[in-house]
């Protein structure tokens, strides 16, 4: 179940951040929230695997990948809060060049044995050997996470509107995720070996990402009814294969696998009717300014 789980969730993640990107490809808040959205989903599935007792050398590796993708995820972190909610990446070249020097330095030491040693098996839990490296990837992550915090709260300071509810959303999702993964992830595995809620880690990256996303499609709903829909589908699918090929016979399997067929082409179906909706409903929305518009202009012409 928890693999099922996880599965779900980074299909949610990819498809999420795919849905963002395709509204406005030229976007640069739209890029970088699909990369960081890509990256989420490769980092929460190296960091489950590692956490699966294999070998001392495969979880070594493992391991050593997941603090690799967590600098990169801490550096996009950082861009998609310098960027939101601009169309255009701008940032001076030093800037930009620094920040990237770091990021490859601290990854480099996060992939090498200066940050886990060798990893020993606890009562069957993979459990690392810390280096002096370690401490330089933890200070990364802190600093890099600070300045996020710092940026996004000047902005929604200097923001009003609707934009400033976008950055309190965005804010608000990569408060609740750092807490969420610190609190019940990383110190209950560091210091009691206990994985109860690992399970649970991808959803606290999607709860991010889907304030992160609702924000950037500045609140437009119809929009976000598309996206809802395409998600219930992608997750029905996504069970209805799972428990297929985790039957037992052939004949449930091959049920299980035509149902999600099915489900899926009602799906693609049920997801053409509500942009159909939508279209048509912002059509009449788009109408209806004009008129309006039409009508202060020839209030105004009978006033002359």
């Amino acid at each position: 179940m928890n693999v099922a789980i996880l599965a779900v969730s980074i299909l949610l993640n990819i498809l999420f951040g795919g849905y963002v990107f395709a509204q406005n490809k030229k976007n640069a808040t739209n890029i970088i929230f699909f990369i960081l959205s890509f990256v989420i989903s490769i980092w929460l599935g190296i960091f489950y695997l590692s956490l699966v007792p294999f070998s001392s050398t495969v979880n070594l590796v493992l391991v050593r990948l997941s603090l690799l993708f967590a600098v990169i995820m801490t550096l996009f972190f950082y861009f998609l809060a310098w960027v939101v909610p601009q169309e255009k990446f701008v940032m001076k070249k030093i800037h930009f060049f620094f920040i990237v020097f770091i990021t490859c330095l601290v990854a480099g030491i996060a992939f090498s044995p200066l940050s886990f040693q060798s990893v020993a098996f606890i009562n069957g839990f993979p459990t690392p050997a810390p280096g002096p490296g370690l401490a330089v990837f933890g200070l990364y992550v802190i600093v890099g996470a600070m300045a996020t915090l710092v940026i996004l709260g000047k902005k929604i300071t200097t923001r009003k509107g609707d934009q400033k509810r976008q950055l309190i959303a965005i804010l608000a999702g990569f408060l609740l995720m750092y807490i969420l993964l610190i609190g019940t992830v990383f110190l209950p595995v560091a210091l009691f070996q206990n994985t109860m809620f690992v399970p649970f880690s991808p959803f606290y990256a999607l709860l991010f990402l889907l304030l992160t996303g609702v924000a950037i499609l500045k609140y437009h709903l119809f929009d976000v009814r598309i996206v809802a829909t395409e998600i219930m589908v992608s997750v029905l699918v996504v069970l209805l294969l799972f428990e297929g090929l985790t039957s037992g016979s052939i004949r449930e399997v091959l049920f299980k696998l035509f149902m999600a067929t099915v489900v899926g082409f009602l799906g693609i179906a049920v997801v053409r009717s509500v942009y159909r909706e939508v279209k048509q409903r912002e059509e009449v929305t788009h109408l209806a300014e004009s008129l309006e518009q039409a009508n202060l202009r020839l209030q105004e012409l009978d006033k002359q």
